[in-house]
C-alpha cells in the first residue's frame, strides 16, 4: 500500500524531522507537501513509534557525552 515516497517520509520522521523539514526535503514544501506527509506520520501507531525512536536517539546521545 506504500510507495517508495511514503517510506521515505517514514524514515525521515523516525530520525526526528519535523513534517515541514520532510516536506521540504521530498520536494513538496508546499500545502499539498505538508498534506501528503501528515497522512502518512499521523497514524497512532507510527506516531508512538516516532516518539520511541527520537527518545532513544536522545538517549544514546547522551551516553556518548
Amino acid at each position: 500500500m506504500f510507495n517508495q515516497t511514503d517510506e521515505r517520509i517514514k524514515k525521515m520522521a523516525l530520525k526526528g524531522m519535523t513534517d515541514e523539514q520532510i516536506a521540504r526535503k521530498i520536494g513538496r514544501p508546499d500545502e499539498a507537501g505538508l498534506r501528503r506527509v501528515r497522512k502518512v506520520t499521523q497514524p497512532d501507531s507510527l506516531q508512538k513509534e516516532i516518539l520511541h525512536s527520537v527518545e532513544t536517539r536522545k538517549d544514546e546521545d547522551d551516553e556518548k557525552r
